[in-house]
């Protein structure tokens, strides 16, 4: 396998998806469904999933709203997924041990990383 994005990572620890999610205060649709379960990302590696951002945009707008207030009215809108305001903090929380143990190509540049901190 070969990662195609970073997002993929994010897909093997949904739970952090749901974390961002409260954290944001986005409003959960869906309440009583695993994300787990979703057909787009159920029993598939991670690493297999081809374009995971648009996998995790979807996810976004299937499970969360978010709400903005335009005068005195509430409108509720389904949240989008972005790689810029999203993707680092989303990156931030995820578990880098089992991210480590899980991806290859993770593994390697993490070690890199590890490795060049003196420069």
């Amino acid at each position: 396998f070969m990662i195609q994005e970073m997002e993929a990572w994010l897909l093997s620890q949904v739970d952090k998806i749901e974390e961002f999610a409260k954290s944001e205060g986005l409003i959960r649709k869906r309440v009583n469904e695993d994300i787990k379960s979703n057909p787009l990302i159920n029993n598939i590696h991670p690493e297999a999933i081809s374009k995971p951002s648009e996998k995790i945009d979807t996810i976004f707008r299937q499970y969360f709203d978010i709400v903005k207030i335009r005068g005195d009215k509430q409108i509720r809108k389904g949240k989008r997924y972005s790689k810029t305001k999203d993707g680092s903090k989303l990156i931030g929380l995820l578990d880098l041990k089992t991210i480590r143990e899980d991806f290859d190509e993770a593994k390697w540049l993490l070690a890199y990383i590890d490795s060049h901190q003196d420069e």
